[in-house]
């Protein structure tokens, strides 16, 4: 019995590890999340930009999501982004920059009672790690 919960604990755990990103916002010091002019009704109405924003905006802080995958790609992170931009009360992001970084593989070996070795798992040793500007639309002459 032991040697099959084994396994299975470590199938869930790889599961997780090798669907990672994580979401990282790095607020500037004015940045506040009381904010009476905020609009928006639900987190698919946050906006995702490539390129600059065409309205003018203010930047609130900036944001790094690392996907450890070694994938440059949001689409399956895309709803995460938009209910962590709609939690900090934000109009959108504006992605400027990814790239590919190499870094040290994770490595990961369970043994059974007698020593033996019953599963192993080595992570990517790639991690792709997008950056971004986080902002909010400017209103006329209110604070925003």
């Amino acid at each position: 019995m032991n040697h099959i919960l084994i396994p299975i604990g470590f199938a869930a755990i790889s599961i997780f590890l090798i669907n990672c990103t994580t979401i990282e916002f790095i607020p500037d010091s004015d940045y506040d999340t009381i904010y009476e002019g905020y609009a928006k009704q639900s987190y698919r109405e946050t906006e995702i930009h490539t390129s600059k924003p065409k309205k003018p905006f203010r930047i609130l802080g900036s944001i790094v999501i690392r996907n450890f995958e070694g994938n440059l790609n949001l689409e399956n992170d895309r709803n995460r982004l938009q209910k962590e931009m709609f939690n900090l009360k934000v109009d959108g992001v504006w992605l400027t920059s990814g790239k590919i970084q190499e870094v040290d593989p994770m490595i990961i070996r369970t043994q059974n009672r007698e020593g033996l070795p019953v599963a192993y798992y080595e992570s990517n040793k790639e991690m792709a790690k997008i950056t971004g500007l986080v902002f909010r639309y400017k209103n006329g002459n209110r604070k925003n």
